[in-house]
């Protein structure tokens, strides 16, 4: 998440001095950009501009040109008024700057307006997926509110898994973590949103994930383990990228914006408690898929009905010492009328399996306290 926060903000530090905030992204200028500021006029061919750069100071700008470099007086906000009025300046040749301002400003799909620096993605953990997804998920501490920027520009030129980096993770955090990559699978595996596409991935995330996670955990050396959980988590990465995920992600999210709980740690509590409430809506047949990957005996009972399923999940809890209940881990009832808000504004609701309103997600927040 940390690493995806930072693409397409104005956290893209180039030097000490220069931050690259905003890219012109021009197709067949035969134009000029124009500009006047207190009667400083910039007048350069479209075709010789590689994109703008603020600097230190709050009224100079700094044009890259392919062969240039020229400091002019202005402002982001003065440009983009008269873009936005006029039209005259970028969008008749599509040319426009893009990501500048506050990241709350790409809140929601689709309003990254382009490009950014193209990145390598190396996780150190197993793990959130970020290097194949398309979601920055950002805590708004002004809001106590995970906010999530959506946009395929935000996806990785590049992906490293290197099962090493992994090697030396706390305990408690390979617990987290992997408890959070397996849910990715699960609730992507039974999304409404779910396909034969996203189905593959899940099914062989979970049983990555829930073949090695006990081993990772207890022995985060292990090197079979630690590469089983890298690919187990990508994979639920591509999985939940193509089919969503559900109530377990969408009541998270408040849970770790006003109490400060670790993102897995959460989703691993509230795991339970939603599976046991999706278990009418649900394929049986995917539950027992599910059962028989974290199962430790990893084979489907056949005996097997649907409850099972959450008891197995808060056996795994246990044994990776993850504690039962949100009590347990600080947090306190009387934020839950103001998470139950948070957690509807969320679009994995509509992929929960099973309908789901404001009341439904009180009654989870009280039974997992």
């Amino acid at each position: 998440e940390i690493a995806s926060c930072l693409v397409g903000s104005e956290m893209c530090i180039r030097d000490s001095l220069y931050t690259k905030s905003t890219l012109i992204e021009n197709t067949n200028m035969v134009d000029y950009f124009e500009y006047s500021y207190r009667g400083n006029d910039v007048r350069m061919p479209y075709n010789d501009i590689l994109y703008i750069e603020t600097t230190g100071s709050s009224h100079k700008l700094r044009i890259v040109g392919k062969n240039f470099l020229k400091e002019f007086y202005g402002t982001i906000t003065d440009i983009q008024e008269k873009d936005q009025q006029s039209k005259r300046f970028f969008s008749p040749h599509k040319s426009y700057l893009v990501n500048i301002g506050n990241i709350v400003d790409y809140e929601g799909a689709g309003k990254v307006m382009g490009p950014v620096v193209p990145m390598i993605a190396i996780p150190t953990t197993a793990g959130t997926g970020s290097e194949v997804t398309a979601f920055s998920v950002i805590t708004d501490h002004s809001r106590n509110y995970k906010l999530t920027v959506v946009s395929n520009y935000l996806l990785p030129a590049y992906v490293i898994l290197d099962p090493d980096l992994i090697a030396t993770v706390p305990a408690n955090t390979a617990a987290a973590c992997g408890i959070d990559a397996m849910v990715h699978a699960l609730e992507a595996y039974i999304s409404k949103a779910a396909s034969p596409f996203s189905d593959i991935f899940a099914r062989e995330a979970l049983r990555l994930i829930g073949g090695s996670i006990r081993d990772y955990v207890a022995d985060r050396s292990n090197p079979a383990a630690c590469e089983s959980m890298m690919v187990g988590s990508l994979f639920a990465g591509i999985a939940f990228s193509h089919a969503r995920l559900g109530n377990v992600h969408a009541m998270s999210h408040p849970v770790s914006a006003y109490f400060d709980v670790p993102h897995g740690v959460a989703n691993a509590i509230l795991l339970p408690t939603v599976v046991d409430f999706n278990k009418d809506a649900a394929d049986p047949e995917k539950y027992r898929y599910i059962y028989g990957c974290i199962s430790k005996d990893m084979g489907a009972d056949i005996n097997f009905t649907p409850d099972m399923l959450a008891t197995e999940i808060r056996m795994l809890n246990y044994e990776l010492g993850i504690l039962p209940t949100l009590s347990d881990i600080g947090v306190t009832s009387d934020k839950f009328e103001q998470m139950a808000d948070d957690a509807m504004k969320s679009g994995n609701i509509q992929c929960n399996p099973q309908f789901t309103m404001k009341n439904d997600i009180l009654k989870l927040y009280e039974q997992a306290f």
